[in-house]
């Protein structure tokens, strides 16, 4: 997996701020048009505030750790973090998993360093789309594998790039407005007939000025920094591996 950094606001990563995501509801049409459920969870900042340097380098190496390992052994597919601007400042990243099940992503979260330390708390959100986010994690490890066997090791911060999240109330017409918009990377319908939207925006004041002639059909929505995969921006394009 290309590393991306969760959560730990270290001097060193303090461009990351803070960690992408996925897909009950209409779902807007794909080229593909198959329909994958999985579960979206949002990292958020825990009770625990009281660890010493030593003790938050050391959750923090393990948290990366457990990211790789799920990743690798198929159960996580995007993550990410958030950027500096975003709807509520405990947020600080997202895993999507690999099923719709929300026991089962929990038993996969709750093997977090981070969050056995009381360092993140979790919120579980079934998520629906037609974007095929299993082939963006093979496209993502076979550009690790590529690099590895180059001799080009890569830090975590080599990896991403800034993308916008937006959920928007009015699920089914946001997506039907936004699916296929230039820049838009994937939608998705969220709990509560809400819908996700991921943008191709650096920042949230370019993603406000991309959504103000569709801001009907969105009714109220939030819009958070983000970052994510650098060939996440490519998914539109990919066909189903």
């Amino acid at each position: 997996m290309r590393l991306v950094v969760v959560g730990m606001k270290l001097r060193t990563l303090s461009l990351l701020g803070g960690m992408v995501l996925a897909g009950c509801a209409v779902v807007a049409p794909s080229a593909g048009g198959s329909t994958h459920r999985f579960t979206l969870v949002l990292l958020k900042s825990g009770a625990r505030t009281d660890l010493s340097a030593d003790q938050q380098r050391e959750v923090f190496q393990g948290h990366m750790a457990n990211i790789q390992r799920l990743f690798d052994e198929g159960p996580l597919l995007v993550a990410g973090p958030y950027g500096r601007e975003k709807s509520d400042p405990k947020l600080r990243g997202v895993f999507v998993f690999d099923t719709a099940d929300v026991a089962t992503a929990r038993h996969w979260a709750e093997t977090d360093p981070g969050f056995q330390a009381g360092v993140f708390a979790f919120e579980f959100l079934p998520l629906t789309t037609t974007a095929d986010l299993r082939s963006q994690r093979v496209v993502d490890l076979q550009a690790q594998a590529a690099a590895k066997a180059a001799g080009k090791p890569q830090a975590p911060g080599d990896t991403i790039r800034p993308y916008t999240m937006v959920v928007a109330s009015y699920g089914a017409a946001a997506q039907q407005v936004m699916g296929g918009q230039p820049g838009v990377v994937f939608t998705a319908a969220l709990d509560g007939g809400r819908a996700l939207v991921v943008l191709d925006a650096a920042d949230a004041t370019a993603a406000r000025e991309r959504l103000q002639p569709h801001a009907a059909a969105l009714g109220t929505f939030t819009v958070d920094e983000w970052y994510a995969s650098k060939l996440l921006v490519d998914l539109p394009f990919r066909r189903a591996e």
